[in-house]
């Protein structure tokens, strides 16, 4: 069959139909248009009639209009066909032919924002900038607005609100970075929204899907005020104890696991005011959990094995037996477990299937937490060993898939440790990773002279990047005492990227700060959980909902937010109750995500400060958990 092919602007074109042979009569021979790929009425006009050939005639000629629109389109196809022949005329082999629409239109540029979501610090110092994007078709210059509004933040306090015009020239594709101006004060808030989106388009080009987007204002100043939002007891009156606590990333339901008088059981929550979405028992001692980070489904390890439920805790997906101390959780569903008992490493799949195992080797090895890469491609575990009798040294050490050892830092053995004259007992406590995905570390010790100080793979050299600000982060005057380490580190090798001592101060030098959790939010700003042992910075200063905090207790319960740099201390506060002179406990778990901070502690001994619309306002008796919700 022939082709002929047509342009989508050549608008009437011609088609030339020919008599051959006999031409001494009248003939006549219908011809009509058919639809194949293109559309009478979208691509073209559907035409058909008879053509009449007098005698001695030979040429007869058919109009057909081509329609001409803007859409980008693939070559499209429609036939003519002959028929219906009278006055002895037959059909010849072209009795039909096809024609091939050639689209002649350019697809028009597409605008739109790199991501959804972008910050930047109080000071104007991005941290992750804004960029629009032109993809598709790059002929002609084209421009668009940036234009900032009030999203939690406020025009004219918190930033200046005057759109922002993006040009990009004849065959420019290179990103636009756009500065939205941010207004540093010294008042200290909890990150602060502004909601950008591209209007005012100019130029061949069309808006993409992701036209709107969200910057976070960081903020970059202290406060002596702790602002709850809710804080409770929660228990019973025997003896109860945290374990865990996360922030759902489905239904942002604070999920807990605790043991409330020997029972073990995933609470979801959705504050300290409000009584429990749903409470789930576990048949056993809890001693971790973890929540994936994109389906929300929960793992939680103890006593009776490992069990995966759904995001609503109701439904339990797979289990396995066993004794586990630690779990972590991969956004594809494998499943990291630590049984400190045994030293046992063990990397499960999504549906319960155990994938690798091993067990950790070392000079009497105490292993203390796992966490597993977002990703699932890696598989994190600290503790220390007990070198000597009287010796503990910290270690950090990076697994594949296959359980294969990666990397590892401090780890050193006693003979390097000795070597140094470092004899302070080290260890590492918490491993985790920040909704940053950057990987964060919690360590302890017991003296000045420790491990810590040392580069993680030259225990010869000091640790260049270690952050010190002032007397709340060396051990000037320092006695016998339990002292906080926290760092960052590069989870491809091992480095130590910043580390920072954190010590309490008695009236003569450091003291002890006792640490039990470790978290990031999506901005690298760190908060630590545990308990003080002595008086915090401007502990006389500090407030909860503006009330002043009770008395110094020997062991309070205390939480501290850092900036990413570690520069700066945005809150560092005790949880006791005003006019308090006797509250103890640590906070066990300390979880934040969306702007949203949750604590979860055991208070040993109370009163720690409670909201008026708490669940449980006072204590309950014995040893009862905690939980405080705040924005930050």
């Amino acid at each position: 069959m022939e082709e002929i092919e047509v342009v989508e602007s050549d608008g009437n074109i011609i088609i030339t139909v020919e008599r051959t042979g006999d031409t001494s009569s009248t003939v006549t021979v219908d011809y009509a248009t058919v639809d194949d790929t293109a559309i009478a009425g979208e691509d073209y006009i559907a035409s058909s009639g008879t053509l009449i050939f007098s005698a001695g005639e030979t040429i007869q000629n058919i109009d057909i209009q081509i329609i001409d629109d803007n859409e980008v389109e693939d070559t499209e196809q429609f036939r003519i066909v002959l028929s219906n022949p009278t006055g002895g005329l037959t059909l010849g082999d072209r009795d039909s032919i096809i024609l091939s629409i050639i689209d002649d239109d350019v697809e028009p540029s597409v605008i739109e924002f790199s991501d959804a979501i972008f910050s930047v610090n109080e000071d104007g110092t991005p941290i992750s900038e804004i960029t629009v994007i032109r993809s598709g078709e790059s002929l002609g210059e084209i421009s668009v607005d940036v234009i900032p509004t009030d999203g939690t933040a406020t025009a004219g306090e918190d930033y200046i609100n005057s759109p922002i015009t993006v040009t990009f020239g004849d065959g420019d594709t290179t990103p636009k970075t756009v500065t939205i101006p941010i207004i540093d004060d010294d008042i200290f808030e909890p990150t602060e929204t502004v909601i950008l989106s591209l209007s005012n388009l100019t130029g061949s080009a069309t808006l993409g899907s992701q036209e709107s987007a969200t910057l976070f204002i960081v903020d970059n100043d202290s406060t002596n005020n702790l602002q709850l939002e809710s804080a409770t007891y929660l228990g019973t009156p025997g003896n109860d104890s945290a374990s865990a606590a996360v922030i759902s990333p489905v239904d942002s339901a604070i999920i807990i696991a605790g043991n409330f008088d020997g029972v073990g059981q995933i609470k979801r929550l959705e504050d300290g005011n409000t009584e429990p979405l749903s409470i789930t028992n576990l048949g056993g001692n809890v001693r971790h959990l973890d929540v994936d980070r994109d389906s929300g489904e929960i793992v939680a390890v103890g006593d009776f094995g490992i069990r995966v439920y759904d995001s609503t805790a109701a439904n339990i997906l797979w289990s396995d037996t066993g004794i586990f101390d630690r779990v972590s959780i991969a956004n594809n569903g494998n499943i990291a477990t630590l049984t400190n008992s045994s030293d046992t490493v063990t990397l499960w799949s999504a549906t319960g299937t155990q994938l690798a195992t091993t067990t950790l080797t070392g000079t009497d090895i105490r292993p203390a937490d796992i966490a597993i890469d977002p990703n699932g491609d890696r598989i994190f575990v600290t503790g220390f060993n007990q070198v000597t009798s009287n010796l503990q040294t910290p270690f950090l050490r990076a697994f594949d898939t296959g359980l294969n050892q990666l990397w590892n830092t401090w780890d050193y053995s006693a003979s390097e440790v000795t070597g140094q004259n470092l004899g302070a007992d080290t260890r590492g406590e918490r491993i985790t990773f920040g909704q940053d995905g950057g990987l964060y570390f919690l360590g302890k010790t017991d003296g000045g002279n420790n491990v810590f100080q040392r580069d993680g793979q030259d225990i010869t050299q000091n640790l260049s990047t270690m952050v010190n600000v002032d007397q709340f982060n060396n051990f000037s005057g320092a006695g016998s005492g339990s002292f906080t380490f926290h760092a960052k580190i590069d989870p491809n090798n091992g480095d130590i990227e910043r580390g920072q001592f954190i010590v309490t101060r008695t009236s003569t030098g450091a003291n002890s700060f006792n640490p039990n959790s470790i978290t990031a939010d999506e901005f690298g700003q760190v908060y630590i959980g545990g308990a003080s042992a002595f008086q915090l910075q401007n502990r006389a200063d500090k407030t909860i909902n503006g009330q002043p905090v009770g008395n110094y207790t020997l062991g309070e319960m205390a939480v501290l937010g850092l900036s990413p740099d570690y520069t700066i201390r945005r809150f560092w506060n005790p949880l006791t109750q005003p006019g308090d002179n006797g509250s103890r406990g640590t906070v066990n778990a300390f979880t934040v995500r969306n702007g949203q901070a949750v604590i979860f502690g055991t208070v040993t001994q109370p009163d720690v400060f409670t909201t008026s619309a708490a669940i449980n306002p006072n204590a309950l008796g014995g040893n009862d958990t905690y939980l405080a919700t705040w924005r930050v």
